[in-house]
């Protein structure tokens, strides 16, 4: 008793102060414990399953329990258990969950039991044994009845049926010691007689091994204790008692061959075994020790003395995950299985702070601890902590904080009293500051050596930096070689020869033609100046930890990683590469990043004390990886080990979801009668509705989830979104479940997610949930129309009889209103169409007459001029006609060739736009090629522009084929070109081109003249404007021709515009169409006939 209090008290302290379920502080193996206190129905755990789900459940002696990583959720008979000492679980692949009990079976779907007891054949009992059959869904039990009898039941159909042994396995009494069978369905015996086996659906009965006769007094070796293990090979582990409280182990096989098992010595006393997914057998020893074996050798032994926070191991379990669980004699341990393993006190520490670890060649592994003597060598087989005697006295060496295997025998100790040799063989110490350089006991902080050159730098704290070689001894400091503190913590050596050197204050470099460089504060923007120890990737990158977060430098520069990256703790004491991962120990724990060749975090994962790593603070550079493998890590609270290769655990909940969903805060049994009307299906695994549909009055909801990955409990986050509710996702927190209380009605999705503390998702995408709350019924359509129709009925009841008394009257003035409304709208008809036609008649006659007045002035004034010169010319000739000379005379007579032919062309236009004006022109639209009626007026005028010296260019292409008037449109195109030509200057290009734009053919005539401002553009077309210009040659013009050209091409059902620049050229623009679109040509027409057409 004097134990147990103790032991009680320091659970509960330690539940308190740090979080619960709880840890041990000062054990070596870390097991999280749950009991009674956790929500576990009672102490005595009788077995342990995980269904195919991976839902864990408990057999207890007060019902059975569910874990889902934070509580149990228990069953017992008054949820319909038939008995609450259960002793044994068992899944069929039906999906059935039996509980055996002492009264009788039940099978559990999940939400309600079905029990049968003795009248469906099933004996009372006080110890049972079950198997799972050939089927999947049949399945044996072996009863020890509370009468001393032995029976076998096979359960299959829904039957349970007693099966009677063959007689040579029976006893005189009747009495069957023990039974096992196999995962074939084959069964081994074992009696007062011997060892037998007999194989499934067989008579014959194969003896494989017989007991010795017992003397007349006394009791007869060996005999067999128990059955331990069954293996699908056939091979059977049993315990047999060779003398009077004296045990082996044995493997025995059915053809009767039967040897020692290797490791039987050390596992005598086994009373269960049990062989976990990688081959190892795991055995529960009478003194309650739990031991790990693999071909003979001790893996693992857990007891009191390895933190087992119990006196007795029950049972033992191994889920699919691979971590394990145990059964003590008041509790349910959970150990990780790749977890730190620590060593304290318990294990040898005389002191816990631990600074230095290191490795001979013989694969010892040596320990440096803070203390008078603090040295200590790891015992494997023991695994134990062994500190080193010395034969003389020695002075208080304040901690060890290196050691350097030197030879076979010597290691080379830094301490804060300077440096030590140790002898192995003789147990002694010798101080050795003079012989490497040191004056006086310096306090050494690190010694790199460098075998191949038999160089030591030598770290001190206070002194700088030491360099002993064979010959020499330099001494490096803040004077002598700049370095930014005499306080060196660390000497790294990286894979380009460079030597790091990690100060208070900073961090130097030597490169390996012998210059320094420094980084500091001031130059690089450390994180802080305190920096403790450097490491390379395999990428050559040079990590840093120091007591802001971690630093790397790729060569050029340096990047810094914290609380942002996922470090736990920006105060980081230890960092080391292996391979691809970076360990890092910090003030709150470790952490291991699985980084790329830039830096990048791919994984990471931090180890607190549920992971076995229950320190809280790492000490300086105590990191190390030995030649197993193992990882060790030195802190405050004694050593710390890893022993995965592959420490980034994948989440792998085998359920992630809603398991619930409470109804005003209480739980609801969605599967009953008065809830089935709500929803459409049910979730077979967790009994939550699908397609919820609730009414108004039940719009409070809570939703409890959960994640069932066990090993990951502790660090799993949640974050969920009401759709349409929340305005964005509730950060992650460790919260199982939110509450939506007051709901409206509407139509809801509810988003969840799962992740890690360590950023690792659980779900490839958000889990969704959806329902409905429905309106109540005053709320409702039909509850609207319902309402309408009664008013609309009321009201057709209060007018129906005004309606008969005035009913008579209605009609007559309906109809005299109709006939008055009629008269009026068809003399208002009369009116408005009299008044349209007035209004186009004046407006037309006010165009008409603007046009005449416009037309008049311009050909009065345009035919002056011509005549005046016909005229002056004519005088001339017939008064001097014998003073004139031949050249004279020849000018004279080109001038009034020049004159008749404007003169002519004005007419020509005149005619033809007066001809248009008064509808006598007959337009005949043809289809034809553009080019034909291009080429024809380029020949016409090619003697006029070869005059002047201008090119004409033809670039219309020989495929368009227009819709058109060829007569009108000989008229566009020879205007244009005329135009073109009087408007361009000597040497200048006129161009005529076509292309097509969709349902029409767009021609150009493009001149490479004068230009016109955008004042003369706007007024080209119209025919009360007029716009008449000399050419370059001083060409008289009327400013008719546009205005033909206009209308002409309005005629084509096309449109005309014009692009121009000063002194650079003038474009004009105008559209054909390729069909009969005589509809659009007359709407073109008459448009613009009433108005100006907008120009582009």
């Amino acid at each position: 008793m004097n134990k147990v209090v103790p032991l009680c008290l320091t659970r509960f302290f330690v539940w308190l102060m740090v979080f619960h379920p709880f840890f041990l502080q000062a054990q070596h193996y870390a097991f999280r414990s749950y009991g009674v206190e956790e929500g576990l129905p009672q102490s005595q755990i009788e077995d342990i399953l995980e269904d195919r789900h991976g839902r864990l459940w408990i057999a207890t002696l007060g019902g059975i329990a569910r874990w889902n990583g934070y509580n149990f959720e228990v069953w017992d008979e008054r949820k319909g258990l038939v008995n609450n000492n259960v002793h044994c679980l068992l899944l069929t692949s039906d999906g059935y969950l039996w509980c055996i009990t002492e009264r009788g079976v039940s099978r559990f779907d999940g939400h309600t039991f079905t029990s049968f007891s003795q009248k469906e054949g099933f004996p009372d009992g006080v110890a049972f044994k079950v198997w799972k059959g050939k089927t999947g869904k049949d399945w044996w039990a072996w009863v020890h009845t509370e009468y001393g009898e032995v029976k076998l039941v096979h359960y299959e159909n829904g039957r349970f049926q007693e099966k009677k042994l063959p007689l040579p396995l029976l006893s005189a009494s009747g009495y069957l010691p023990d039974l096992m069978m196999d995962p074939n369905g084959h069964m081994w015996i074992s009696n007062v007689h011997g060892l037998f086996y007999l194989k499934s659906k067989a008579e014959a009965v194969d003896t494989v091994w017989l007991a010795p006769k017992p003397k007349k007094e006394g009791v007869a070796y060996p005999a067999i204790k128990r059955l331990l293990w069954a293996e699908p090979s056939g091979m059977l582990l049993l315990s047999m008692e060779i003398a009077a409280d004296s045990f082996a182990i044995y493997r025995a096989y059915p053809n009767g061959t039967m040897e020692l098992l290797p490791e039987s010595q050390k596992v005598a006393t086994a009373i269960r075994t049990f062989r976990d997914n990688k081959g190892n057998y795991w055995w529960v020893l009478r003194n309650g020790t739990l031991l790990c074996t693999q071909k003979g050798n001790v893996l693992h032994r857990w007891d009191a003395a390895h933190g087992l926070p119990a006196s007795s191991v029950d049972f033992f379990y191994q889920d699919s995950r691979g971590d394990f669980w145990i059964a003590t004699n008041n509790k349910l341990l959970f150990y990780q299985a790749d977890s730190f393993i620590q060593y304290g006190e318990a294990e040898g520490l005389q002191s816990n702070e631990v600074w230095a670890i290191a490795e001979d060649k013989f694969n010892n592994i040596w320990v440096g601890t803070a203390g008078r003597l603090g040295l200590y060598r790891y015992d494997e087989e023991k695994e134990y902590m062994r500190q080193v005697e010395s034969r003389q006295e020695l002075p208080f060496l304040g901690r060890i904080t290196a050691i350097v295997p030197l030879s076979d025998d010597t290691l080379l100790l830094g301490t804060f009293y300077g440096l030590w040799e140790y002898s192995i063989s003789k147990n002694y110490f010798a101080n050795v500051g003079e012989k490497y350089g040191l004056e006086g006991a310096k306090q050494i902080a690190h010694i790199l050596y460098e075998p191949s050159t038999a160089t030591f730098w030598i770290a001190t704290l206070g002194d700088g930096l030491y360099k002993k070689t064979p010959d020499t001894v330099r001494h490096y400091d803040a004077r002598s070689a700049g370095l930014p503190s005499n306080f060196v913590r660390y000497v790294f050596r990286d894979s380009q020869e460079r030597l790091w050197v990690c100060t208070t204050y900073g961090i130097s470099v030597l490169l390996p033609g012998g210059q320094w460089k420094h980084y500091t504060r001031e130059t690089v923007r450390l994180p802080n100046d305190y920096v403790l120890q450097a490491t390379e990737d395999p990428w050559g990158n040079v990590w840093f930890a120091c007591l802001g977060g971690v630093l790397r430098f790729d060569g050029k520069q340096f990047k810094f990683y914290g609380g942002e990256q996922g470090l736990n703790s920006h105060i980081v004491y230890s960092i080391l590469a292996v391979d691809d991962k970076l360990w890092i120990g910090t003030q709150t724990g470790a952490n291991c990043w699985l980084i790329n060749n830039r830096g990048e975090i791919m994984k990471r994962r931090t180890f607190e004390a549920e992971e076995g790593f229950v320190a809280r603070e790492n000490n300086a550079a105590a990191i190390y990886h030995d030649s197993r493998g193992r990882l060790w890590m030195g802190t405050i609270q004694g050593l710390h080990r890893f022993d995965y290769p592959q420490p980034f655990r994948q989440p792998k909940a085998a359920f992630v979801g809603i398991s619930k969903i409470y109804l005003f805060l209480q739980p609801i049994d969605w599967t009953s009668e008065e809830w089935k009307a709500y929803y459409e299906t049910i979730d077979p695994v967790v009994r939550i509705p699908l397609n919820l549909k609730l009414p108004h009055d039940q719009n409070n909801l809570t939703f409890v989830f959960e994640a069932l990955d066990y090993a990951l409990a502790h660090k799993l986050e949640f974050s969920w979104w009401m759709e349409g509710l929340d305005k964005q996702w509730v950060p992650w927190s460790k919260r199982r479940e939110i509450t939506y209380a007051g709901l409206a009605p509407g139509n809801y999705t509810f988003w969840l997610n799962v992740r890690t503390s360590d950023g690792d998702f659980l779900l490839e995408k958000p889990l969704r949930y959806s329902f409905t709350i429905r309106p109540p019924f005053y709320s409702s359509t039909w509850f609207f129309v319902l309402i309408a129709l009664v008013l609309a009925a009321l009201v057709f009841v209060i007018m129906w009889w005004r309606s008969e008394r005035i009913r008579l009257q209605k009609q007559r003035l309906e109809v005299m209103i109709k006939e008055a409304k009629r008269d009026l709208e068809e003399k208002n008809k009369e009116l408005e169409e009299k008044k349209k036609e007035l209004e186009a008649q004046a407006h037309h006659l006010e165009q008409l007459n603007a046009t005449k007045d416009r037309f008049f002035s311009i050909l009065a004034h345009d035919i002056k001029g011509p005549l005046n010169s016909l005229t002056a010319f004519l005088d001339i000739m017939s008064n001097h006609l014998d003073e004139m000379s031949k050249e004279d005379i020849q000018f004279m007579s080109s001038s009034l060739n020049r004159s008749v032919k404007n003169l002519y062309q004005l007419l020509e236009n005149v005619l033809s736009w007066s001809r248009s004006q008064m509808g006598v022109i007959e337009y005949n639209f043809e289809e034809f090629p553009l080019k034909n009626v291009v080429k024809e007026n380029l020949q016409l005028l090619q003697m006029t522009a070869a005059n002047k010296g201008i090119e004409l260019l033809d670039e219309v292409p020989s495929d368009i084929v227009v819709y058109a008037d060829q007569p009108s449109l000989h008229t566009i195109i020879r205007n244009l070109l005329s135009n073109a030509i009087k408007f361009t200057a000597e040497g200048g290009k006129v161009s005529v081109g076509a292309f097509v734009d969709g349902q029409k053919a767009i021609v150009y005539v493009r001149d490479t003249g004068v230009g016109m401002p955008k004042e003369i553009q706007e007024r080209l077309f119209k025919v009360d404007k007029r716009v008449s210009t000399k050419g370059t040659a001083n060409e008289t013009g009327t400013g008719l021709g546009l205005i033909l050209v206009k209308e002409f091409v309005e005629r084509n059902g096309g449109a005309i515009w014009v692009e121009s620049e000063v002194e650079v050229g003038t474009t004009f623009y105008f559209t054909l169409p390729f069909r009969n679109s005589s509809n659009d040509r007359q709407d073109n027409y008459s448009q613009s006939t009433e108005g100006e057409q907008a120009m582009h």
